[in-house]
């Protein structure tokens, strides 16, 4: 079974190179990579309940939402793919964690380390044009950052959870490409969600160096201006953002239910943006934003209520029963993971994003996984996942 451990191992840190990747093919993968953990998981036992679980139960309230919205003419059937691949995602990590639990920390310790390396390898330019963003490999910067924040909350964990002072190179190197990137919001959700880790003064100490290093990676990397720039309405950037934020409510205003239509936004919300616009003139070149840079706000306009319901059941819940079972470092991690995810979400709304949908929907699985995988039997009613056949 060590084998099949360290296969689970891979499967994990093989998602840092599916993510790279920008294209529809990465749900293949997922696929695929699913199905050999289910034939290496075959001599295990799988719980009754695979499926009573709040991640698979919103996305599928959120497809029935969907459905509706297509049965009126509002959205595409289409779109539902994208849902699917999260459900993938969701299987795959979920499967993962159920089969082989304690590998969990080692697989995303491997994630981590590949994410640094083709980050800095993208930097100096060794792989050309093989990736969407030559430049990144994550499609564009604000996803690099997500990852380069995911991989230091993962470092960080194996610096305090298991006291590996050489994790400490990787995690203080990630924070000054994460600082490089300029993307405030991601940087200030880091350090929250590295909080989840602080147990005791030590602790404090620690998650105190990593801010102190983000600070000094700012100065250094020359991005002081961006960090202290200007939130008034006359900005640029917080104009375009207050703009769509005005159109998302009025979406939801007109559409409080089901919404104007999944993935419909950016057409839909088109009038009110102008609509603000004449309202509130503005010196600089109008940017046309594709979403309404607040995952809540944004889901409410597309799927009203019951979407923006279904969501926070998905998320919501593996993120309360990490963080209640926080005490166990592998918890510890998904929890901040899963508040890092919904932090950066708050203005970047990338869920169903090819690569940012398999980085979060695979935590969710891995999350809920892990939970039922380490909680015994007899607290839960249910066969033990790792139990043998009889």
């Amino acid at each position: 079974m060590n084998f099949l451990g360290h296969l689970s191992t891979a499967l994990t840190a093989a998602l840092a190179l599916a993510c790279l990747f920008k294209a529809g093919w990465v749900g293949s993968v997922a696929v695929a990579a699913g199905l050999v953990v289910l034939w290496a998981g075959a001599t295990r036992k799988l719980p009754a309940g695979f499926f009573r679980d709040p991640v698979f139960f919103g996305l599928t309230c959120f497809a029935a939402v969907v459905l509706a919205q297509s049965a009126l003419g509002r959205t595409s059937p289409a779109t539902l793919g994208a849902i699917g691949n999260a459900a993938a995602f969701w299987a795959l990590g979920k499967l993962v964690a159920l089969q082989f639990p304690t590998k969990l920390l080692s697989g995303w310790k491997i994630f981590s380390l590949l994410v640094l390396l083709v980050v800095v390898l993208g930097w100096m330019g060794v792989y050309g044009g093989i990736f969407p963003d030559p430049a990144l490999g994550f499609a564009n910067i604000t996803r690099t950052a997500l990852f380069l924040a995911s991989a230091i909350l993962v470092m960080l964990g194996h610096a305090l959870a298991r006291q590996q002072l050489p994790a400490w190179g990787p995690t203080l190197i990630l924070a000054g490409l994460l600082a490089a990137t300029g993307r405030r919001a991601t940087v200030l959700a880091a350090l929250v969600a590295a909080l989840v880790w602080v147990r005791r003064p030590v602790h404090a100490a620690a998650v105190g160096i990593l801010a102190a290093a983000l600070a000094t990676a700012v100065l250094l990397s020359g991005q002081m201006d961006r960090f202290t720039q200007s939130f008034e309405l006359t900005s640029p950037s917080t104009y375009e953002r207050v703009a769509v934020w005005f159109a998302a409510m009025h979406l939801f205003e007109e559409h409080p239910f089901l919404g104007c239509g999944f993935k419909t936004f950016k057409t839909q919300a088109a009038p009110a943006v102008e609509e603000f616009r004449k309202r509130h003139p503005a010196d600089h070149t109008p940017e046309r934003l594709d979403d309404a840079h607040n995952i809540v706000l944004h889901l409410a306009a597309e799927t009203g209520v019951l979407g923006l319901a279904a969501m926070l059941i998905a998320w919501g819940l593996p993120i309360r029963s990490a963080w209640r079972r926080r005490d166990d470092p592998t918890a510890a991690l998904l929890a901040s993971l899963g508040i890092l995810f919904v932090l950066h979400l708050q203005l970047h709304v990338q869920i169903f994003s090819s690569n940012i949908a398999a980085l979060m929907f695979t935590t969710l699985g891995h999350t809920m996984g892990y939970l039922h995988a380490s909680t015994p039997a007899l607290h839960r009613g249910l066969a033990h996942p790792l139990a043998p056949r009889q």
